[in-house]
């Protein structure tokens, strides 16, 4: 069973602190994107930009430093805000959980069942006695 986190002020520095290391290293990575187009503009061919696709990453890696800095702020308004995501991400740890204790459970039995099976063929196909010998069973 899934424990719900108390909604006490400890919890809420801790998520806040993670969002701002995140918030740290996009911003890293903002800097060297910016360094990397003014190398291109200057001619340096050492800071060049790689591919076009960075830009798209940037806009992306932009685009969740927005988001982040906003959960930031909701959660330092809103004392209550981390029990609902809380909730909300529990409740789907618990339905991925069940499926794979599900998917665990058929693996195994399959795995069972087709090892019987192997091993009975096995039995079929080299009889007790072939064994004996190298064995030296007599």
């Amino acid at each position: 069973m899934r424990t719900v986190a108390s909604p006490n002020k400890a919890q809420a520095p801790t998520f806040l602190e993670s969002v701002e290391q995140a918030l740290g290293k996009l911003a890293a990575e903002r800097q060297r994107q910016a360094d990397s187009e003014l190398g291109a503009f200057r001619g340096d061919a050492t800071l060049a930009p790689e591919a076009p696709e960075s830009t798209e990453q940037f806009d992306e890696l932009e685009i969740t430093i927005d988001h982040l800095t906003q959960i930031k702020e909701w959660l330092q308004r809103d004392e209550h805000l981390l029990t609902v995501i809380d909730d909300y991400v529990g409740k789907h740890v618990g339905a991925q959980t069940r499926i794979l204790k599900r998917q665990n459970l058929i693996l195994s039995g399959g795995m069972t069942i087709v090892g019987a099976i192997l091993g009975w063929l096995l039995s079929i196909l080299l009889p007790v006695s072939f064994l004996a010998i190298p064995l030296h069973l007599h």
